[in-house]
């Protein structure tokens, strides 16, 4: 966590100064349960600045990102570094629009539309993430875990360390692919 401090500032500095020059068209991504369907920034009820650390492991493969997230009921803004300080992905999200500028190296598990759809399924609220999902598709909450099922069974499992999922570690797992995100989580204070 202290690491998470020493790069908020950084990252900070980062989002204010503008963007990467490569910008990607987002395709259709399978492993969503909802599809390119994405959540309002206002749906979360709240605004947030968080910086985060994510641990991701797909395929065999593993990164690491540290991250800037800044929502507001106006917009979500999230800037993120490679674990050289390289800045690998930024998103602006108005409700509307999705711009996603990222480095060319960046693999399928950090393009835009995922990963957003993966914090909404950590972050927003229940009701906010149940309205997204398709027919027959659930969501148990039960404050620091959380389970995203359809007729087949469960298909995401998240689970918290505190029932406030914006302050410590979260893990994220989609159980079909094997894909995991775990996420260390510091909120600003306002």
């Amino acid at each position: 966590m202290k690491h998470l401090d020493a790069c908020a500032r950084f990252l900070a500095a980062l989002i204010l100064t503008g963007g990467l020059t490569a910008c990607a068209a987002v395709a259709r991504d399978v492993w969503s349960p909802w599809g390119n369907r994405l959540l309002p920034p206002e749906a979360l009820g709240a605004s947030v600045w968080a910086v985060q650390q994510w641990h991701i492991l797909s395929g065999g493969k593993s990164w690491l990102i540290l991250n800037v997230l800044d929502v507001s009921p106006h917009g979500l803004t999230l800037v993120g570094l490679s674990g050289f300080g390289r800045r690998v992905i930024t998103l602006r999200y108005n409700g509307v629009e999705l711009s996603e500028e990222h480095h060319p190296s960046v693999p399928e598990e950090l393009k835009g539309r995922r990963i957003l759809r993966e914090l909404q399924l950590i972050y927003w609220p229940k009701d906010a993430v149940l309205h997204a999902l398709p027919p027959g598709w659930h969501v148990e909450d039960t404050g620091a875990e959380r389970v995203v099922t359809n007729a087949a069974g469960a298909v995401v499992h998240i689970h918290c360390e505190r029932e406030d999922r914006w302050q410590g570690h979260c893990r994220y797992e989609d159980l079909r692919s094997g894909y995991r995100l775990a996420i260390d989580s510091q909120v600003e204070a306002p």
